[in-house]
């Protein structure tokens, strides 16, 4: 059985039973993470100044990790990637909305004229997979589980229930987009990536779990403020 993390120890007194349900849970989102965190530490888009809603700063502290400190940021107890905005939610021609792949231009991750902002076509390859993937691993997490799928993925009830009304096919059609609408969760707070990498550096254990948790709190916040008209928390800001 994977081992608990030691920050949820209350849950498993409480709960003894789901203990291997929640160590299957934290283990796949570490994975998830720690593929996302790969991409955003690769060599090959290292001239990059911003990636994904990161800076550069943010970047190059990835960069120089290593391969086991960036593993203990992987285990965040929440999802680190996120879509914005989910993809196929709210697209309609006639409303004037930007498409996925406009926002990502305005955003800087797309170069126009159908040209690279990224200057490498492999690693956009495997952002558009990893994207897929994951939108397809929320769609099914939300057709079983709202209440968790929306804690750890950052969607509100109604991208959940958006998400889990599509079929097989629908999924499929926006699987098309969903690299253009990814994103590294709080991107744009001004402490929560740069506490993350300076705990794996420098903290203790006790230090690198306060760090992960702070998704929690985040979390529920940026639930709040999406399901208000995206209103913005002091030092909270949500680049649309």
């Amino acid at each position: 059985m994977q081992q608990i993390r030691p920050e949820i120890p209350e849950i498993m007194a409480a709960a003894p039973g789901l203990a291997a349900d929640l160590a299957i849970e934290l283990a796949e989102i570490a994975n998830i993470n720690r593929e996302f965190l790969r991409l955003l530490a690769s060599p090959a888009v290292a001239e990059n100044h911003s990636l994904l809603g990161l800076d550069g700063g943010v970047l190059g502290a990835l960069r120089s990790l290593s391969p086991a400190q960036l593993d203990r940021i992987a285990a965040a107890p929440q999802l680190l990637a996120e879509f914005s905005p989910l993809p196929g939610a709210g697209q309609t021609g006639a409303s004037g909305a930007s498409t996925p792949r406009q926002l990502a231009q305005e955003r800087g991750a797309v170069a126009d004229a159908g040209g690279s902002a990224y200057q490498n076509s492999q690693w956009e390859q495997q952002v558009q997979g990893f994207a897929q993937r994951l939108l397809v691993c929320l769609w099914q997490s939300a057709r079983h589980s709202k209440r968790i799928t929306s804690l750890n993925a950052g969607l509100t009830p109604e991208s959940l229930a958006f998400l889990a009304a599509q079929s097989f096919t629908v999924v499929s059609r926006h699987c098309a987009e969903a690299g253009f609408c990814l994103r590294a969760r709080f991107a744009l707070h001004p402490r929560f990536w740069p506490d993350l990498i300076r705990s794996v550096r420098i903290g203790n254990s006790e230090q690198q779990a306060a760090s992960r948790l702070s998704l929690l709190p985040l979390s529920i916040s940026q639930a709040g403020l999406k399901k208000n008209h995206h209103q913005q928390l002091p030092g909270l800001r949500y680049r649309r």
